[in-house]
């Protein structure tokens, strides 16, 4: 089994949630839950393209996303 960034937040939150998940359990659908995920990543997408505009392009690095690598 792959541990990605989803199953350990979810493990975090709940050792059953994320068996559940890790087993490819469907979803039960939480409206909230979709949106909040949807508003952070939103945010962490918005917030870390203007943190790496504000440096020259020699001067900031930045790494490919971690879920290219975990399949």
């Amino acid at each position: 089994m792959k541990i990605t960034p989803d199953l350990f937040a979810a493990f975090l939150k709940c050792p059953t949630k994320c068996w559940l998940r890790a087993n490819g359990e469907p979803a039960s659908g939480n409206t909230y839950a979709e949106w909040f995920k949807t508003q952070n990543d939103t945010y962490r997408e918005t917030q870390s393209q203007r943190l790496v505009s504000e440096y020259p392009t020699g001067d900031a690095a930045a790494s490919p996303a971690a879920e290219r690598f975990v399949k």
